[in-house]
């Protein structure tokens, strides 16, 4: 798959599955744009990737943030061909509606939907202008929850599939493409925050189906296939990536 000339905006670039698709995006010859909040792990990043990588300090889930990704990316390269949504929060032990706040309910919707929102808003207008395409980073959950566990999180996920699919229903006829991915377990510091030890976390991995979780780059092929001219013809998909944990 060959991104020579392409322009790639990843928020949470900074790690986990942000970060291996922008080594692949970047391996493939794209521009590689990474916003993330974390100062200190976006320099990180961006150190491991070289200086042809560029990073954006912006909160996503703020729409001063956004407009700052995108208004800085065009300044520094002229264009925006794929925009990769994949910030995100899940918020540890979320196992029961009546003691989970309405704070920890604004940062779970704000930054996994809200994000997608507004990145999309703001980047659309060139992605128009490139005949680009949106690749969404969602969950299993937002195909099929889990029972007492992650509910506003696996909410903000399914609101993220509707929304990529009226997207590329509403921009099909203008030449951009939207899909989304919904990983199962992988192995990125969200999901071992959710754990409180490393003890609960390895029973965890064990009782996957293939008998162990993901990696990041598991997932970030299927984010780099999307976004080629390899899927041309695909678009408004939902695509699990879970080793079959969503049937």
């Amino acid at each position: 798959m060959e991104f020579s000339d392409k322009v790639v905006i990843i928020t949470g670039g900074s790690s986990g599955i942000g970060f291996a698709a922008a080594r692949l995006f970047q391996a493939a010859g794209a521009q590689v744009v990474l916003v993330g909040r974390n100062q200190g792990r976006l320099d990180r990043a961006i150190e491991q990737l070289g200086n042809k990588a560029f990073g954006i300090s912006a909160d996503v889930s703020l729409s001063g943030g956004t407009q700052k990704a995108v208004s800085q990316t065009i300044e520094k390269f002229g264009r925006l061909d794929i925009l990769i949504n994949n910030a995100g929060v899940s918020i540890p032990n979320e196992t029961d509606l009546e003691t989970f706040s309405e704070e920890s309910f604004d940062e779970t919707i704000n930054l996994n939907f809200r994000s997608v929102f507004l990145m999309t808003k703001y980047a659309i207008p060139y992605l128009l202008a490139s005949l680009g395409n949106v690749v969404n980073v969602s969950s299993r959950l937002g195909i099929k929850p889990l029972k007492d566990d992650a509910f506003i999180y696996a909410s903000s996920k399914a609101a993220v599939n509707m929304f990529t699919k009226a997207m590329a229903l509403n921009y099909i006829q203008k030449g951009v493409r939207f899909n989304a991915v919904c990983p199962g377990a992988t192995d990125t510091p969200l999901l071992r925050n959710v754990f409180d030890n490393s003890e609960e976390f390895s029973s965890y991995v064990h009782s996957t189906p293939l008998g162990r979780i993901a990696m990041p780059e598991d997932i970030a092929h299927t984010i780099l296939f999307l976004a080629s001219e390899k899927a041309a013809y695909i678009t408004g998909g939902i695509y699990p990536v879970d080793a079959g944990a969503s049937i």
